[in-house]
């Protein structure tokens, strides 16, 4: 099968004796929705959990959530609005949606400054440059009354670079086939780790019908029951495909 925009293509490599999952092999856009996960933040973590209706958050953070939801406003301090909390946005640069998780949007908080040229602008005529940024280019900015439109440039911490993406988009290369075990570590496919995992786990890849070579379709469903596994299991991509047929 041909992945869609919604999908991605893996080929599981299965032990049939314990009916286990060994590894993936995987390209470039599933390693990247795996390290995308860790760009959002706790709350937009909650909601999937808590929304997904699979008993996948335990502990208190669905019931703290449910508060924040039910809080009356009148309790809220007037400069804050609650979908910061509940939809909250990071500074990440180059960020871009998880892929294949539903209602996500971006968790990049783009940041903007004004650039209407005036003397405490972004081109600022005294150099100074601009003191003010929002994340909303339509805010108004209080020193000229411009739009704060002009998009801001983040540099590494030490600001010796800009933070940003040339080329590919996405955490990893393209030009490489990954290794994702069933715990979720990832590394590049070879053949010594392949022979070192059936080693590991005692598999005879000789013996005939030991091994079995599965395509798949990972999408959105997929993608949070992912997620979901990987807060509470070490077996996850086992847990995903192959938990009806697990005893």
């Amino acid at each position: 099968m041909a992945a869609t925009a919604d999908t991605v293509s893996l080929k599981l490599v299965i032990d049939r004796k314990s009916q286990r999952v060994l590894f993936a092999e995987a390209d470039k856009e599933f390693v990247d929705f795996l390290f995308s996960i860790f760009t959002l933040p706790v709350g937009t973590v909650t909601r999937l959990l808590k929304e997904d209706g699979s008993g996948g958050m335990v502990g208190c953070l669905p019931s703290l959530y449910r508060s924040i939801e039910n809080l009356s406003s009148d309790y809220i301090q007037p400069s804050i609005d609650k979908r910061f909390l509940l939809r909250p946005k990071i500074i990440m640069p180059g960020a871009k949606p998880p892929l294949l998780l539903p209602d996500v949007g971006s968790t990049f908080r783009q940041l903007y400054g004004c650039s209407c040229g005036g003397s405490d602008g972004i081109d600022g005529n005294d150099g100074s440059g601009s003191t003010r940024v929002a994340d909303d280019y339509r805010t108004i900015c209080p020193k000229c009354d411009y739009k704060m439109d002009g998009s801001v440039t983040l540099v590494d911490p030490l600001g010796e670079v800009e933070v940003s993406f040339w080329g590919e988009e996405g955490y990893v290369k393209g030009t490489v086939t990954y290794m994702v075990m069933d715990d979720l570590k990832v590394k590049p496919m070879s053949t010594a780790s392949v022979v070192t995992l059936f080693t590991r786990f005692n598999v005879n890849f000789n013996e005939i019908g030991a091994i079995e070579e599965k395509m798949v379709e990972f999408g959105m469903d997929d993608g949070v029951k992912l997620l979901r596994a990987s807060l509470q299991s070490k077996t996850v991509l086992t847990d995903v495909f192959l938990s009806g047929s697990k005893k």
